[in-house]
């Protein structure tokens, strides 16, 4: 793997996925995007940067 990596968790909301960041690096980027969450666009351009992408899919909770 890749020295270089982001940890984010993808979320169904109201029927949309949206990437959330986990890690420190990934909201980084977020900030650097101006957004709280990561396009499939941003996760792209993070990519040619080298950075491998480790997505987590959050289990859906009671009552979400």
């Amino acid at each position: 793997m890749s020295l270089n990596f982001i940890e984010i968790e993808m979320r169904d909301v109201y029927g949309v996925t949206k990437y959330y960041p986990v890690c420190e690096k990934a909201c980084v980027f977020a900030r650097i995007a101006g957004t709280t969450t990561l396009t499939k666009e941003t996760i792209k351009q993070i990519k040619l940067l080298d950075y491998a992408v480790i997505i987590k899919v959050r289990e859906p909770q009671l009552g979400d």
